[in-house]
């Protein structure tokens, strides 16, 4: 989700310290002192004007994206020594409703590693959101918080109140069983084949 630009604009520090994420601290440098000469001067109409150069992309997700990977691009093939293109194809990005749709995306992503073969497990691919929510980061616990609390709120009709133990504990039976792996039986041979990768029905109830 991308949060709402905030009303009253972003501070000097905040600014620089999300220009900071991507560019190197030399140009983060660079930055600061022309918006300090612009604000020496009173320059206000050109203080905004260079904050606007990088804010608008900071809400808006399809370009943050494509600047997010032209400079990972540029990084990796400089250390690497290569060229072209990195990624495979464009970003693409899909509005999801909340509710069950939320949570079967949250656990689809969740599963990723597991459908790439890379883990059995996804709490043990510490790159996965499930993972980290797991070991206490809050980013992750806020984001599954927020997708399980909305069913309680539906159901209900008043604020979530459930624990975190509890929460989790949902989430996983949805993250398992939209896990579970999917075969489909060929008519000739009798072989059984996987047609979804995911968490055998064993796994699952195993964990």
């Amino acid at each position: 989700e991308v949060p709402p630009r905030p009303a009253g604009g972003l501070s000097d520090r905040e600014f620089l310290a999300r220009l900071a994420l991507l560019y190197s601290e030399a140009y983060v440098v660079e930055v600061q002192a022309r918006l300090r000469e612009c604000e020496k001067a009173g320059d206000w109409e050109g203080v905004e004007a260079l904050k606007e150069n990088y804010l608008y992309r900071m809400w808006d997700l399809s370009q943050f994206m494509k600047t997010l990977k032209q400079r990972f691009t540029q990084w990796f093939n400089k250390r690497h020594g290569r060229r072209g293109t990195l990624w495979e194809d464009r970003f693409k990005s899909v509005i999801v409703q909340d509710g069950y749709a939320a949570r079967v995306i949250s656990a689809y992503i969740d599963l990723n590693p597991v459908r790439a073969g890379i883990v059995e497990n996804p709490a043990r691919y510490r790159w996965c959101g499930y993972a980290e929510a797991l070991v206490g980061k809050a980013p992750a616990r806020a984001g599954i918080e927020r997708v399980m609390s909305e069913l309680e709120q539906w159901a209900t009709g008043r604020p979530a109140t459930r624990s975190w133990r509890e929460l989790i504990a949902d989430y996983r039976v949805i993250l398992y069983t939209d896990g579970e792996e999917r075969g489909r039986q060929d008519e000739r041979t009798g072989q059984v084949e996987a047609v979804r990768r995911g968490v055998s029905q064993d796994e699952a109830v195993r964990i």
